[in-house]
This record gives structure tokens, sequence and C-alpha cells, in this order.
């Protein structure tokens, strides 16, 4: 019976806390400053696969506007040049692979807004969107934010189950 026990203590310590460490401290791929040759193709292959996740409004919002003049939207001239978008890029098998993105941007200079997270279907489940958002909001805390507004759908359990892990708060809802 004492072999066992201490045989069982080896075995977690030798096998499983390596692998559990390796797990919880892996290094993911670097995030990178969007550029428009390199990312444009896998952003608007999100939001053309994943459309309805990312947009309320189907009819208010262009993504190319958004790449090209680093803005949120069209229709609000006052913020073209302050979108900050970044991906996150991984080699896998060798290749340089796009893995997602996030878009935000400050709304004052002590409220900022992630308006977008998002991650290629085929690389969901592996914390890349956590990645991504505390990068977002370590960035915007940098720029003066104290408090960071992010919308997401209401039955979108993905999303709010990593905003909550995160630290996010409801504080309303718009169910239209």
């Amino acid at each position: 019976r004492r072999i066992s026990i201490v045989l069982l203590i080896c075995v977690s310590v030798f096998c499983l806390g390596p692998g559990t460490w390796y797990f919880l401290n892996r290094q993911t791929g670097p995030i990178y400053e969007f550029n428009y040759d390199r990312d444009q193709q896998g952003i608007a292959d999100i939001f053309q696969n994943n459309w309805y996740w990312l947009i309320a409004d189907n009819n208010e919002y262009d993504p190319e506007f958004m790449m090209k003049h680093h803005a949120p939207n069209s229709y609000d001239p006052f913020y073209v040049g302050k979108l900050k978008i970044k991906v996150l890029r991984e080699n896998c098998d060798g290749k340089d692979t796009f893995i997602g993105f996030t878009t935000y941007y400050m709304l004052s200079p002590t409220i900022g807004r992630i308006q977008f997270v998002a991650i290629n279907p085929e690389f969901r489940g592996k914390r890349y969107g956590e990645k991504l958002t505390e990068h977002a909001l370590k960035d915007l805390k940098s720029m003066g934010a104290t408090m960071v507004k992010i919308l997401t759908r209401v039955n979108n359990a993905a999303a709010l189950k990593l905003y909550n892990r995160i630290g996010f708060k409801e504080t309303g809802r718009d169910d239209k």
C-alpha cells in the first residue's frame, strides 16, 4: 500500500505537474499591429463567416472602412485613425497563421471600448480570445482608461464566459 501511494505521488509530480504547468504557461503566438496586406483577408473571412456574432445592425457597418481608416465606424469622423487593430498570429506546421484579432479605442479620456474580439473557428477554445482581450485591456489602461466597455449578444455564451472570467460585469441589456 505504501509503495502505491509513493508511486502515485511520483507520477503526479513528474508527469501531471509538467503537463499542467506547460498548459497553463504555454506561450501562444505574438500579437502584432495590424498590417493591411498581411491581415486584411483573415479579418474579412472572420466577418464573412461570423457576421451575426460580430455586428448588431447589419446596415451600419463596413469592415473594409474599419481596416483602411482605423475607425470603429464610417458615420462618426471623430474616431478616424483612433481605432487600434491587433492581430494574433502563430506558427502552425511551419506556416505563419492568422489566429484572430481585436479592435479597441478610447471613447473618452477615461473610458475605453473593446469593439471586437474574434478568433478563427478552428482555433477557438484555446484561450486566444482571452489573450487578445487582456492585451486590449492593458493597452487601454496605458492610454488612461479607468473603465472599459464591451458589448456582446446575450446568447453568445462563449464570449460571456470569457468576459466574466476576465472580470467584466454586466451593466445592462438591450434586448432588441
